[in-house]
Order: structure tokens, then sequence, then C-alpha cells
């Protein structure tokens, strides 16, 4: 699908962004492991081009990192829900511009989008070069956070690496790999996996496999999400599990386009052997997310089942793998 990663950005990014209506209280949740771990960056053994090891900070409940566009430096998201790498158009404008084209948002409007010239990354050492990126306007983003964005680090940037997601030292370790998946770096990660999850594939969104309460499900990973989804279109047995607390309203990418949904806790959810807390997610219709995807998600997993975990993701492998949190 010749828009596949231009939807997929539209759509996976303006999904944590809430912002509730006058007189609604707060949907605030605490990342409670996020916010008693300081920050630790463990130096690498040796310099190395083929692995990045860097500390990433919070701005809410996206993990931001600092890298490098043509010598233009700053926050990025790492968003594994992004097909490839977006740039801020408020940050990349005229003469960055390439085509003109169109996107669709999580509500279904259509807004204007430019596909980005040729361009280079730099991320810690590590160059990505001659990379073709999407150019949409992230400003509504920036203005929520009060934090400046650059851009997004997606799929196509990751896939041929090992990402390690470690919230208990605050810090992301990205190290490149074979055809095979195995790492030309082996002192990259020295710590042995305490457990492993095997996953699939829809388009580039890792597809994990699990049950809710005894009813099978299937859930995308996403970093960019600051919270948990599920599609409201599950069954009945399925929704008996979700415990609504109020109302949220949820914007495009944009902030123009708006609609409000439920918003609460998920119980009873196992991914295979890992079974996890009740955790804070929103109730939303999925419909356009799993046609882009030609996927049938009953939900997505974000931030909240990342936060408690030291989460690596293998994509040539397609496989999980769990650190031990010490």
């Amino acid at each position: 699908m010749k828009n596949l990663s231009r939807i997929i950005a539209a759509l996976l990014l303006c999904l944590p962004y809430f912002a509730l209506p006058a007189g609604k209280h707060a949907f605030n949740p605490i990342l409670e492991s996020c916010q008693a771990t300081p920050t630790i960056l463990i130096e690498t053994h040796y310099p190395s081009p083929l692995t990045i090891r860097t500390p990433f900070r919070l701005a809410g409940r996206l993990i931001i990192v600092q890298a490098e566009i043509d010598g233009k430096k700053g926050n990025f998201i790492l968003d594994t829900g992004a097909e490839k790498l977006v740039l801020n158009e408020r940050h990349f404008g005229k003469g960055w511009r390439e085509e003109k084209s169109g996107k669709m948002g999580v509500l279904g409007n259509v807004e204007k989008e430019h596909s980005c010239l040729l361009i280079n990354l730099a991320w810690q050492g590590m160059s990505f070069k001659k990379i073709k990126a999407d150019v949409i306007d992230l400003g509504h983003i920036e203005e929520q956070k009060n934090f400046p964005i650059l851009g997004l680090i997606g799929y196509e940037i990751l896939k041929d690496c090992e990402l390690l997601i470690d919230f208990q030292q605050r810090q992301v370790i990205l190290t490149r790999t074979n055809e095979a998946g195995d790492r030309f770096d082996n002192l990259a990660i020295m710590e042995p996996p305490v457990d492993s999850l095997p996953f699939s594939l829809a388009q580039h969104i890792a597809v994990l496999n699990g049950n809710i309460d005894g009813h099978d499900v299937a859930f995308g990973l996403d970093s960019g999400a600051e919270y948990n989804l599920l599609n409201r279109k599950v069954g009945r047995e399925v929704l008996k599990n979700f415990e609504a607390m109020q109302h949220t309203a949820i914007h495009d990418a944009g902030g123009r386009a708006s609609t409000e949904l439920l918003a609460g806790k998920l119980y009873r959810l196992s991914i295979q052997n890992l079974s996890c807390p009740g955790m804070p997610t929103v109730l939303m219709n999925m419909e356009n997310l799993n046609r882009v995807l030609q996927s049938r998600l009953d939900g997505v997993l974000g931030v909240e089942f990342l936060a408690g975990r030291r989460t690596i993701i293998n994509y040539k492998k397609k496989k999980l793998y769990f650190l031990e949190w010490e």
C-alpha cells in the first residue's frame, strides 16, 4: 500500500494524546516504576559503530531520545508504531519537502502531508544514510507537552537491529544484527534474558497473542502509545474485563478533529505466559488501524506495558526478550 507509512504514522501518532472536556477529572494513572528509578547510563565497553547506548527521558509517557538530522539536533520520540522516520513539519518546512499527498487520521479525516527529501540520521554515533522520511505537523504534541519534538524514530530505522528499552536504568540500547538476528557486537547486552515471547508482524507492528479471562486476543506493541488501547468491537465477554472510569477526548495529530472515548482499566490480560496487572486503557474503534494493517488487532500495548520491564525487541527473530528487573 503506497501510503501505508503515512497512514500508520498518522493513526498511531495521535492515539496517546488526550485532552479532557471541561468539568471532567484527569485520567492520570502513575507509572510508578518510571518515577522511582533514576536515570543511569552504563557506558559501552569500547566505542562501537554497531551499538548505541543512550539514556532516554519521558515527556509525559513518550520515550524521548536525542538524534540529529543533517546537522539539526533535537528530541525524537522512539515509536515502534511508526513505520519509518517521521519529521515535524514545524521544524522541517520549505526546502525539506518533496511531494504532497494526503493521510488518513485516526478519526477518518484527511489532512495534507509532505514526503521529505533523502536525509541522513545520526544517532549517538550510528549513521543511517539517505533515508526517506515523512513530514507531518506534530505541533499539537509539542504544545501539549510543552516540549520541542523534531520527529519520530520508527520501524525502518530499528528493523535491522536489536532494541533494548530499559525502564529500570532509563536507557535505550540499539545494536546491529545479521540476517539471522544475531548481534555483531557481542558486548552490546551482557545480561542473559530471563523470559521471551514470540511475535508476528502485521506490516511493521509486532503482534502478541494472548488472552483476556480465557478469550483469545491479539495486541500490537507500540512504544509511542502513552496508554494501552482496546478495540471497542471485541466481544462482550472481553469487555466485561474493562472497567470504565471516565470519558476523555482524543485529537488528530493536528489537534483539530476530536471525538470522545471511554478511559479506564483493563484486567485479566495475559500475553502468553506473561500475566499483566490492571493497566490504564482507552476503549476506541480500531477499524481504520486494522484496515491499513490488514490485521485484526484487539488492542495496542503501549508504554504502560513497557514501563515495568526491560524489554528487548528483535525483529529478525520475531521475539521479545526480558531482562531481570533487579
